[in-house]
């Protein structure tokens, strides 16, 4: 979907913003001199967004394995904090009590 809004430039000139949002896709903004223009980029960008796949058709997040922050510090403890030399880790993991 796209939007057009008039804007003042930093020379006081009036220019015209195309603010184009499309489902998974980031935002893409352009400004352009004259009304005309922006129309036509953004007639172009949604004719060029419609034929894209929808949201729909990818792969849901929630396919993706789900991790707690207790698996990620557990992940870290055993994994980053043994390659940390010179460095007592002891009041970290608990072993100098």
């Amino acid at each position: 979907m796209a939007s057009i809004n008039s804007h003042r430039a930093k020379d006081g000139s009036l220019t015209y913003r195309v603010r184009i949002r499309h489902r998974g896709l980031p935002l893409r903004t352009a400004s352009f001199p004259t009304l005309e223009e922006a129309q036509q980029f953004a007639e172009a960008m949604s004719q060029q967004y419609a034929h894209m796949p929808s949201k729909a058709e990818k792969p849901s997040v929630t396919l993706m394995p789900r991790h707690t922050l207790s698996d990620v510090l557990v992940k870290y403890l055993r994994d980053v904090m043994p390659t940390s030399e010179g460095k007592d880790t002891s009041y970290i993991t608990g072993t100098g009590i």
